[in-house]
């Protein structure tokens, strides 16, 4: 825990020296578990990028389905929708370490990414990452915002990881407000964890 809070007090110092910045932690109150995230963004020029992206999920009755998530990727942009990703972090069960390609695209009110790599933790596994956010409805200041992610690890026994996190919410300025569903799977979906409730999101930008 330690060096996690090392590393976040690092990030934020390099946002002073960052040519744009973007942050955005959420807060999800569910009939399971409270979980907070956040993603921070540090563009240092036009090729290279830095992002955190930070989880814990405390589930209410034990710690024993506690989640932990923490990631410093460095990421070099080799086109605007194309980029190459390294990156090291720690979660469960331990540390880990990933290399990846991202190809992300904004259509309209659309925008759509997707990573695909090899993450080395206890063995290597094969691990995707799609996003899709879209602005659905506007109405005078508020904007109706949807967002799905889903991420998926494959190794030798199949079915290792799975996350998927699905947001609606209602968006004003910079702060969002809506419901929010998170699934988890575990070893070839063994077990699993199902939290849904009220999501709060704040969006900090800087450019």
């Amino acid at each position: 825990m330690k060096v996690i809070l090392v590393l976040i007090c690092i990030h934020f110092s390099l946002v002073n020296y960052a040519q744009e910045s973007s942050f955005q932690p959420e807060l999800l109150i569910g009939n399971r578990s409270a979980m907070f995230q956040h993603f921070l963004k540090l563009q240092v020029n036009k090729k290279l990028s830095i992002t955190n992206n930070f989880l814990i999920d405390h589930e209410y009755s034990t710690s024993e389905n506690r989640i932990f998530f923490f990631r410093n990727s460095l990421n070099y942009h080799f086109t605007k929708r194309w980029q190459a990703n390294s990156a090291f972090g720690l979660k469960n069960p331990g540390l880990f370490m990933t290399v990846a390609w991202t190809y992300s695209v904004i259509i309209d009110q659309s925008a759509f990414s997707y990573t695909a790599g090899f993450t080395v933790q206890r063995e290597i596994s094969f691990e995707q990452t799609l996003i899709y956010r879209r602005s659905l409805i506007e109405f005078r200041k508020y904007l109706l915002q949807s967002q799905v992610v889903i991420i998926t690890n494959f190794d030798r026994s199949g079915y290792s990881r799975g996350i998927q996190q699905f947001r609606l919410g209602v968006q004003r300025a910079s702060t969002q407000l809506g419901l929010g569903l998170n699934l988890d799977q575990f070893g070839n979906s063994s077990k699993t964890l199902f939290n849904t409730g009220v999501y709060l999101k704040h969006i900090l930008k800087k450019q």
